[in-house]
């Protein structure tokens, strides 16, 4: 496993850190992760080997949802911290200042997208085979798919297993988890 961090939000140690926390299956993954600024992004975009389609970078860059994605044919995690983005309720509800926050939802976000790559480098069909190509067709069948309640599923278990010891990682001095309680939670705030 190779990370590479462009952003200044988290270090490549803490991320390290972070994922020595998982399994062995999740450590020992053949990937790449990148954490990106929304500049290395533009840059990326018009390269002569872009990693994504000109349709998703778009998507990304015009401050989508899209907070990471894993792309299965180069073995690469992307990770988009300039897309998190939360409302002063939220932002206030968790007590954490904003970049701890949005600290804490990176690493999870690494723990959802790794297990896509598991699922990937795994062979499990059964994930796969019910995986959506395009989620803006209609994202709420992406979202409840078995390939996204897998991997979000895996996010809230090492969410619930690993928080005090992230916080700790991060150093985030606050007790508040923002933790969901299930899927479905996730699923729900989704609707919202």
């Amino acid at each position: 496993m190779e990370i590479k961090t462009i952003s200044t939000i988290v270090t490549i140690a803490e991320v390290e850190k972070c994922i020595a926390l998982l399994e062995k299956d999740y450590t020992d993954l053949d990937v790449v992760i990148e954490i990106h600024t929304k500049k290395s992004i533009e840059r990326e975009k018009t390269s002569s080997k872009p990693d994504l389609s000109k349709g998703e970078y778009i998507t990304i860059l015009r401050g989508s949802t899209k907070t990471g994605v894993y792309v299965h044919t180069l073995k690469k995690i992307k990770s988009f911290p300039f897309n998190y983005k939360y409302n002063k309720s939220e932002y206030n509800e968790h007590e954490l200042p904003f970049n701890d926050l949005i600290r804490y939802n990176i690493i999870f976000n690494l723990f959802h997208e790794l297990r896509h790559a598991w699922q990937y480098q795994n062979n499990k069909s059964e994930y796969l085979k019910s995986k959506s190509e395009d989620p803006a067709l209609d994202l709420m069948a992406y979202y409840s798919s078995p390939f996204e309640e897998d991997a979000d599923k895996f996010e809230i278990e090492q969410r619930n297993k690993h928080a005090k010891a992230i916080n700790e990682i991060l150093k985030i001095k606050s007790s508040a988890f923002p933790v969901y309680q299930s899927y479905q939670d996730n699923l729900n705030s989704l609707k919202q």
